[in-house]
């Protein structure tokens, strides 16, 4: 009997606890992508920034670009070089991020169908082998726009930028190791 009644009050609680959690979970999402899933993991909305968030993000973005210009001492045709090559990096990224979006899309489509369990896992297998090149490609793109950059600056900016890099990847490792992580990057061991 005292099994039976214990055993009640654990199902009693789990069934109060999981109601509690799916209504912090917030509501369904309410656009016509039917994922059932709350507003804040919907498929297309996802994590959402208001315009006040966007404008302060934006404002951080461009004190930044203008605080690393000054360090840099660009000139102004460097300026506008480096925001035509920022300009096609952003385009040529887009489209692959819209790529990557439409993989994810894929992998819920798969997930959510009525396939056998091995037909699901070699689909998604083969979709996220087609994700990591997209991911692939971006970061090729990426550091083609970091060689590009690099040269239009003069001998000393690149040294000037060198210094920036090694300080933001000292700051980068204080906030993870403020964090508790271990460290970021470790040094490879000597043979």
């Amino acid at each position: 009997m005292l099994k039976k009644t214990l055993i009640l009050a654990s199902v009693v609680t789990f069934a109060a606890v999981t109601a509690a959690y799916a209504g912090e979970a917030g509501k369904p999402c309410d656009c016509d992508c039917d994922c059932k899933k709350p507003e804040v993991n919907c498929l297309k909305k996802g994590p959402q920034f208001d315009e006040a968030k966007k404008a302060e993000f934006k404002a951080e973005m461009q004190k930044r670009q203008e605080e690393f210009e000054t360090r840099l001492k660009l000139t102004a045709e460097q300026k506008e070089q480096w925001r035509s090559l920022r300009e096609q990096e952003h385009e040529d990224i887009a489209v692959l991020v819209k790529k990557l979006e439409a993989k994810k899309a894929e992998i819920e489509k798969v997930t959510s169908s009525k396939l056998s369990q091995a037909a699901k896992d070699a689909k998604i297998e083969k979709i996220r082998a087609e994700k990591e090149a997209v991911k692939a490609q971006i970061k090729e793109i990426r550091e083609k726009g970091r060689t590009e950059f690099e040269a239009i600056l003069t001998p000393k900016q690149k040294k000037e930028l060198e210094k920036i890099k090694l300080e933001g990847k000292k700051k980068f490792e204080e906030r993870q190791k403020a964090k508790g992580c271990k460290k970021a990057f470790p040094k490879p061991e000597k043979e």
